[in-house]
């Protein structure tokens, strides 16, 4: 729902973090523990409008993730929810373009799991995608692999981490790495303009 409502409506935020899901696509009606969810659709509308008021983004997934969100290529073990999420290397794929696209940023070209399989760059290898800016922190023993999407002008609004033998669940850091990356924004409430703080 945070990606939802930030595809929606992303001149009501200054920035969002979410994790666990690399949502930024189309998913049908369903209803998941008793609650109706409607179905939903990205268009090019939004992903223009997004890129437009410029919103800062922190995804954060752990490497074993039950939905298998990373690599980036890798396929899910299972149907998930029948279904009702897109989750194949190819939806994920494309999440993660459109991400890049809304924070103003050139398409990367995906290559073959091999290519990041053998990768030098161990976010590279984590993720399953290339950045323009790479970086590892290690809190208490597990490493935090790092990928800023960076714009020509050298801002990066769409920051990609990925959490070291983590599953399903946010870590204590979490939101120590959220605040660091949209804590620089704010936004105007009148005009809906981004501030850098």
């Amino acid at each position: 729902m945070t990606s939802q409502n930030a595809w929606r409506h992303p001149e009501l935020f200054a920035g969002i973090g979410m994790g666990e899901m690399l949502f930024a696509g189309d998913v049908v009606e369903h209803t998941l523990d008793g609650q109706f969810y409607p179905a939903y659709h990205l268009t090019e509308e939004m992903i223009e409008h997004m890129k437009e008021v410029e919103l800062p983004v922190l995804l954060f997934m752990g490497e074993n993730e039950m939905l298998c969100l990373e690599p980036l290529w890798r396929e899910p073990e299972t149907e998930i929810q029948d279904g009702v999420i897109p989750l194949d290397s190819k939806d994920k794929k494309q999440a993660f373009q459109n991400w890049r696209r809304a924070a103003g940023c050139e398409q990367k070209e995906f290559q073959k799991k091999e290519y990041y399989e053998t990768h030098t760059n161990p976010v590279v290898r984590s993720i399953g995608a290339e950045f323009e800016r790479t970086e590892i922190r290690d809190y208490k023993g597990r490493k935090y692999f790092i990928g800023d999407s960076v714009k020509e002008d050298g801002e990066c609004l769409f920051r990609t981490v990925s959490c070291e033998k983590m599953n399903h669940g946010a870590t204590l850091y979490f939101p120590e790495l959220i605040w660091e990356h949209i804590s620089k924004y704010a936004r105007d409430t009148k005009t809906g303009k981004l501030i850098r703080l």
